[in-house]
C-alpha cells in the first residue's frame, strides 16, 4: 500500500486539489482528488517544513518517479512506483551516515545483490534478496572481499 490513502467520510465525493495543514498552521500535504481517490502531483511535509516525500498517484496509488526525504532535509530513498508496488531500481541513503545503498525492487519486494556504500563510493558490505521457498522475501548473507 502507499500509505497515503484517506478513509474519513469527509472524503466522500472529493475531487479536486486538497492540502492540509497542522495546528500551527503548517503545510502539511499538497494533493488532488479524483473521484475520491489521491490522483496527481502529491507532496507531504515534516513539521520541520523540509519535504518529507512527493511524486504522482493515479487512482489511489503511488505511480512513477518517487522521492523522499528526512526530517533534516537530508535524502532518504528515490525510486520508481508501478502500481503502487516499488519497482526497478531504487537508491537508499542512510540519515546521519550518508551511507547510500542501491538495489533493485520487483513487485514491491527487494530482490538481488543491495550494495552499500560509504561516502566515498566504496563498498561496505552487500545483502543479498530472494524468494523463499514458501514465497516469502527472505534476506541472504554473501561475503565479498
Amino acid at each position: 500500500s502507499s500509505g497515503v490513502h484517506f478513509s474519513s467520510a469527509s472524503f466522500r465525493n472529493k475531487s479536486g486539489p486538497y492540502v492540509r495543514y497542522d495546528e500551527n498552521g503548517r503545510l502539511r500535504i499538497s494533493a488532488n482528488f479524483k473521484s475520491n481517490l489521491l490522483h496527481g502531483e502529491f507532496r507531504r511535509y515534516h513539521a520541520s517544513g523540509h519535504l518529507s516525500d512527493s511524486g504522482s498517484l493515479r487512482n489511489g496509488d503511488r505511480q512513477g518517479v518517487w522521492r523522499s526525504w528526512y526530517a533534516s532535509g537530508n535524502r532518504r530513498d528515490s525510486g520508481e512506483y508501478r502500481q503502487g508496488l516499488r519497482t526497478g531500481i531504487w537508491n537508499e541513503w542512510e540519515d546521519a551516515s550518508g551511507v547510500r545503498s542501491v538495489g533493485f525492487y520487483q513487485n514491491g519486494n527487494r530482490k538481488g545483490d543491495w550494495k552499500h556504500y560509504d561516502r566515498s563510493g566504496r563498498i561496505l558490505y552487500v545483502n543479498r534478496y530472494r524468494m523463499s521457498a514458501i514465497g516469502r522475501p527472505e534476506r541472504v548473507g554473501i561475503n565479498i572481499d
